[in-house]
């Protein structure tokens, strides 16, 4: 058999240099820039033996790779993950709201790509540093760009509540294509200090919310000190300092279940005609489907919804053991939470988006 390296490129094996003799192999996960070129580099050394290559190390420079990669795809190829610009620009040019969804393991993924198959509108999803303790942010990554291979809507996997920049550093690290800097608990200068270095440390390529103004309930079970409404009169300056490109605001909504959480549209429609950016409504679960269908009047441009989605996988397992105690049967439990999952994303994202047939 000849081994001898032919440099030869095919429409059908773009990038990719074949063996005589031999079978052409497909690049590994992503086919980004680094993998194809780490992928050559191990073909070729010394003619040995073709080996499946090692995935490239991941470093806070892989962060950058999302929009070269979607270039360097062949045309027709899904997108497993976009980044979050790509989201905002395609809601707010199409007048759409993205639900932004927080996953912790493989049923709620499941569960939320689903639902955004079924109704095609642009979506986020997320995790907080919270929900990644268990994980870490690398397999959340593997699990939700697995996923949304198959799936032909665009995509972003957004960090939710970065309270650090120890977790923007980690999030990018683990090639997220969007992030959070949440540093609304300290005063306002302090904030804007360290949201300008979360804008440094993300590529302009991919998205940065920060928040102005303390919302308050409870994330994860932990409530901040304080809450406090966003003032419309700080937004502008807050922006044009921070160079954030959602702006996430506190209007009355609430973290978690709140009983009478509601949105202040008053206020709502200062601080939008006030920001130069699309704003951000974090406690989804906690307001009225009649205030939801409303926001996107508004320049909302994404809406956070986590607790509905964990209650409807503990309910799922919870009514399962109570129907039988010796129920043993994990995936079919399972199924039944994805399934449960799909029902609520669905109802969100359509209740969002009232002009979504």
């Amino acid at each position: 058999m000849d081994n001898s390296l032919d440099c030869t490129y095919g429409l059908d094996n773009l990038y990719q240099p074949t063996y005589h003799g031999r079978e052409p192999r497909r690049f590994g996960r992503d086919g980004s820039p680094s993998q194809r070129r780490d992928d050559a580099i191990i073909r070729a050394a010394a003619c040995a033996p073709w080996k499946p290559p090692r995935p490239p190390k991941r470093s806070e420079n892989t962060a950058t790779c999302t929009s070269r990669r979607r270039r360097c795809r062949p045309k027709g190829t899904l997108l497993p993950l976009v980044s979050g610009i790509d989201v905002i620009n395609e809601c707010t040019s199409r007048g759409l709201v993205a639900g932004a969804f927080n996953t912790t393991n493989i049923e709620t993924t499941m569960g939320i790509v689903a639902a955004i198959e079924k109704v095609g509108v642009p979506t986020f999803i997320q995790v907080a540093p919270t929900n990644a303790a268990l994980s870490g942010f690398e397999y959340i990554y593997d699990m939700v760009s697995r996923r949304l291979a198959e799936c032909d809507v665009p995509v972003a996997l957004h960090l939710d509540h970065g309270k650090s920049l120890d977790a923007v550093r980690d999030a990018l690290a683990a090639d997220f294509t969007s992030i959070m800097i949440d540093y609304s608990e300290y005063d306002y200068d302090e904030n804007v200090r360290v949201s300008k270095i979360a804008r440094e440390l993300t590529p302009s390529s991919l998205a940065l919310e920060a928040e102005l103004g303390s919302i308050g309930g409870k994330e994860d079970d932990v409530a901040p000190e304080f809450a406090a409404h966003t003032d419309p009169q700080q937004a502008a300056e807050f922006v044009a300092a921070t160079g954030c490109d959602m702006l996430a605001v506190s209007v009355g909504n609430q973290h978690g279940y709140v009983p009478n959480a509601a949105i202040d549209f008053e206020l709502l429609a200062a601080v939008r005609d006030a920001s130069p950016v699309p704003l951000v409504i974090h406690g989804g679960s906690g307001l009225p489907d009649e205030q939801l269908a409303q926001l996107h009047e508004y320049n909302v441009v994404k809406v956070n919804v986590a607790s509905d989605l964990r209650n409807a996988m503990i309910r799922s397992f919870g009514e399962a053991y109570n129907a039988n105690p010796k129920e043993a049967s994990l995936i079919r439990v399972s199924t039944d939470a994805v399934a449960a999952i799909t029902h609520v994303v669905e109802k969100r994202i359509r209740t969002l988006n009232p002009s979504v047939a």
